[in-house]
């Protein structure tokens, strides 16, 4: 069993490196992959502990990547990649964390203001460092009754549909460009192959009624090395549709958790039907890149 797809605290994990390292142990995931979001600041901790104190399996280098194609907010994952020489691009291309929340959170609220939703500016407090302010006007949107109109049931009552069905929906009135915040699909995939790894489309059904066109671009300009295969939130039949569609298009397959350290989503089994077959990598691992043990810090080691 495998797992390609597990952020920690680093892009909003819940749990720490080593916590991470610990569970993919107890559950004997064979190999993993980090894949914090715009950062590979786990892969610097792993180079200063003893892996096998926490983890025996192995681990492929990876990160996610935020961008945009079509107008729509979108992630792609790099395996393979050099971690050291990915952070160095990741600085030059993209906002800071904290940056990124304020700016975006800022043009939600203009968009909120525009569309004459009822809001109350004051009332949108969050800390910039640790939360996400889009949750906060997602929050003080659904204080007033009167704004229930303009959403549908499930967005009112969940932040991330609401999130995805409207403000990072082209086809929604209520959608941001965000595209003056985060880097092109183009920078992202030449970012990705110059730190020489292979470029993956993760969760490739999340952007709903866009998720197809999206796919299409990527694949038919010849981007995308591989796609998700296996996520815990595919049907049957969407899983069934992305090995599919891989192999129509000669396209490699990953499939991971996507966990955040929380119940809905867990460490190798995802809602606990997720089982990865280890050979779904064999045709496009780069074994010289996979790590089985890090620096040692002075202190671990003696």
């Amino acid at each position: 069993m495998i797992d390609l797809h597990i952020h920690t605290n680093y892009s909003g994990g819940q749990s720490n490196l080593k916590e991470v390292l610990q569970i993919a142990q107890r559950r004997k995931v064979s190999i993993i992959a980090i894949t914090d979001n715009n950062t590979c600041e786990a892969y610097k901790e792993l180079n200063n502990i003893l892996i096998a104190k926490y983890y025996e399996g192995k681990i492929i280098p990876g990160c996610e990547f935020s961008t945009i194609v079509n107008n729509v907010p979108i992630e792609l994952i790099g395996y393979n990649i050099d971690t050291d020489l990915a952070q160095e691009e990741i600085s030059k291309l993209y906002l800071s964390k904290l940056d990124y929340n304020i700016y975006e959170t800022n043009l939600i609220i203009q968009k909120c203001l525009e569309m004459g939703l009822k809001i109350d500016v004051s009332r949108i407090q969050y800390d910039v460092n640790k939360e996400k302010g889009k949750r906060a006007v997602f929050k003080e949107i659904t204080r007033h009754i009167e704004n229930k109109k303009y959403i549908s049931d499930d967005a009112w009552n969940n932040c991330r549909t609401f999130l995805l069905t409207y403000t990072a929906n082209p086809n929604s009135d209520f959608f941001v460009d965000f595209s003056s915040l985060i880097p092109s699909y183009k920078q992202v995939v030449e970012l990705i192959r110059k730190c020489g790894g292979k470029v993956f489309m993760p969760h490739i059904f999340k952007y709903n009624e866009n998720s197809k066109g999206v796919l299409e671009t990527l694949v038919n300009e010849g981007l995308l090395d591989g796609i998700e295969g296996y996520y815990p939130y595919y049907s049957q039949e969407q899983q069934k549709f992305a090995l599919e569609f891989a192999k129509e298009h000669n396209l490699y397959i990953s499939g991971g958790s996507d966990s955040h350290g929380t119940p809905d989503s867990e460490i190798g089994i995802g809602r606990g039907n997720l089982n990865i077959p280890e050979k779904i990598i064999s045709p496009w691992i780069d074994k010289t890149r996979m790590i089985t043990q890090g620096g040692l810090d002075y202190e671990e080691r003696y």
